[in-house]
């Protein structure tokens, strides 16, 4: 009887999540950051202070942004580095994770998720 109990309780959480319309919360892991050393990545690239390029880290930005082809208010983070020349970029946008989703400078201009409108913006690291 004790092995029935918990397959029972379970059906029943299940079959009044669906009756009552209860959602699961999605979580934004990097929502409540407020300094680099709450991310690992984040320390690492001030650690490193330069990019694969050699450009001086100058600053990072936690910010909220949203796509043209979405309401979704998303967090992530723009590293800015010195401009060196014109064909290496100097800014970076970057997910939650870490993942670069957008570059900009350099001859391209711009180059990944190029839609992007910047909410807010809240300096957690500057070297100017």
């Amino acid at each position: 009887m004790k092995k029935i109990t918990p397959l029972i309780l379970a059906a029943i959480c299940s079959i009044s999540m669906l009756f009552t319309g209860c959602k699961t919360q999605q979580l934004v892991p990097c929502e409540d950051v407020r300094k680099t050393t709450d991310m690992p990545w984040l320390t690492a690239i001030v650690q490193k202070g330069q990019s694969w390029e050699g450009q001086k880290l100058l600053r990072i930005d936690k910010i909220t942004y949203t796509t043209d082809d979405s309401n979704t208010t998303h967090v992530g983070f723009e590293v800015r580095y010195e401009t060196m020349c014109c064909d290496i970029p100097s800014e970076y946008i970057h997910d939650c994770e870490g993942e670069v989703i957008t570059c900009y400078g350099g001859i391209a201009g711009c180059t990944g998720e190029c839609d992007i409108k910047i909410l807010t913006r809240v300096t957690i690291y500057s070297n100017e």
